[in-house]
């Protein structure tokens, strides 16, 4: 397993993780595998139990915009409760 070239934090005003994403795409269009799923086939089970449980579905949901929600539930924890 190889790691892919460094990826600038931004390419122009598309963040790091949209620039991520795209190269993930572009590889896998060019026959290629990207480096985050070479990482999730090779996952052990043992050790990592959750991470291995979603390794089959980890694009779709790598996918999935959850920025909101992510935020949401931080705030959340850094409040006191009320």
């Amino acid at each position: 397993m190889t790691r892919p070239d460094a990826i600038p934090a931004s390419v122009g005003s598309t963040p790091l993780v949209a620039a991520s994403a795209t190269g993930c795409q572009a590889r896998r269009a060019a026959g290629g595998t990207p480096y985050r799923d070479q990482v999730f086939a090779s996952i052990d089970a043992e050790r990592y139990p959750r991470l291995a449980s979603v390794a089959d579905e980890w694009v779709e949901l790598a996918g999935q915009d959850t920025y909101r929600e992510g935020l949401e539930a931080l705030v959340a924890g850094l409040l006191p409760p009320r």
